[in-house]
């Protein structure tokens, strides 16, 4: 792309004159401009999102499988490119940026599915005397607008993981993605708009914090889904009391490796869990627990490893391909800072 990338306002691009530059986290080097959003973008996108929810509700099971097969068939032709954007603003390694786009074609399937399966149940209500002989009908309908803020280490399938069930259900949707790496939102917005989603329908908006206020004290956001830390998750939770709130909050990478483990056999392992992450863990320490007995070689290997990626990075994959890359050192905390 040779400009700016446009923010995705109301299922059109739009360019503003607030252009970031985004910088690779491995080199430095810039990757990508984009386009920012500010209130005013946000503000529309809400009023947008409002005029389309009833035609988006009143879309058939079959309309809405359509458009999430199209999008998975558009997401797979521009495969190559969402794995250079992982790549560049992400810093995932090319292997990985290929699983995850794979991964997020596998959520636009079951995505679809879910579209087509049946939207209510049949209950029995003879539980009571009054009940004989009766049946309740129980019918699923699109709770409203969703706003969505996702993380920036899987900027791909994490975004589907929002998008893809709010337009089987018929909901619009608003995405803040991670300002880090925005650019695969924006082109999966382009995939939907290509697959035949709604003008209306989605808007993804770069946006800074001080300007993403409407999306939970907006008392038309029905849904807000948020993947992230606890803290700002909670946060979040707490401001948009009047939303159903869904919130995917942090993780811990624990590793325990036996005292009669397979030293040679978890080694390489080891490396390929955490070297394939080196770029994205933020600085957060991995933690690998060896028991008694090993923790010199298990910890040192690793470390030894991992730093000889991070300055050698044609090295790439590490697993049992590479003769002679493990040495023995001493324990040490498996952090950012260790790793040099």
């Amino acid at each position: 792309m040779s400009g700016p990338r446009p923010l995705w306002l109301a299922g059109r691009p739009v360019t503003t004159a607030d252009v970031r530059s985004l910088h690779s986290p491995y080199d430095g080097r810039e990757v990508s401009r984009v386009c920012w959003a500010d209130d005013t973008h946000l503000a529309a996108a809400l009023d947008a999102a409002e005029r389309v929810a009833p035609a988006l509700a009143a879309m058939t099971a079959l309309d809405r499988a359509t458009i999430l097969e199209a999008a998975r068939a558009g997401l797979l032709a521009r495969r190559d490119e969402l794995v250079d954007l992982l790549v560049a603003e992400v810093g995932k390694p090319r292997t990985a940026g290929r699983i995850e786009v794979d991964r997020a074609a596998d959520t636009l399937t079951d995505a679809a599915w879910a579209a087509r399966s049946a939207p209510g149940t049949v209950e029995a209500l003879d539980a009571y005397g009054s009940g004989r002989g009766r049946v309740g009908l129980v019918k699923r309908v699109p709770r409203g607008l969703v706003t969505a803020i996702t993380p920036f280490n899987f900027p791909v399938n994490l975004v589907l993981h929002k998008l893809a069930p709010a337009i089987a259900a018929g909901c619009p949707v608003i995405l803040k993605p991670a300002p880090d790496a925005p650019s695969p939102a924006l082109v999966l917005a382009e995939i939907f708009a290509a697959a035949g989603l709604p003008e209306g329908a989605l808007s993804v908006l770069p946006l800074d914090v001080a300007h993403a206020g409407a999306l939970t004290a907006d008392r038309r956001v029905k849904v807000l889904s948020f993947t992230g830390s606890a803290k700002v998750g909670w946060a979040l939770k707490a401001a948009a009391v009047h939303a159903t709130t869904l919130l995917e909050l942090g993780g811990n990478a624990a590793c325990y490796v036996a005292a009669d483990a397979n030293v040679d056999d978890a080694i390489p392992r080891l490396v390929v869990a955490v070297g394939s992450m080196l770029a994205i863990v933020n600085g957060a320490p991995v933690e690998v627990y060896p028991l008694a007995g090993i923790a010199v070689t298990v910890v040192g290997t690793t470390l030894f490893s991992l730093r000889l990626l991070r300055r050698y990075p044609s090295a790439w994959p590490p697993a049992r391909e590479i003769p002679g890359l493990f040495r023995v050192g001493a324990p040490v905390a498996l952090n950012d800072a260790a790793l040099g």
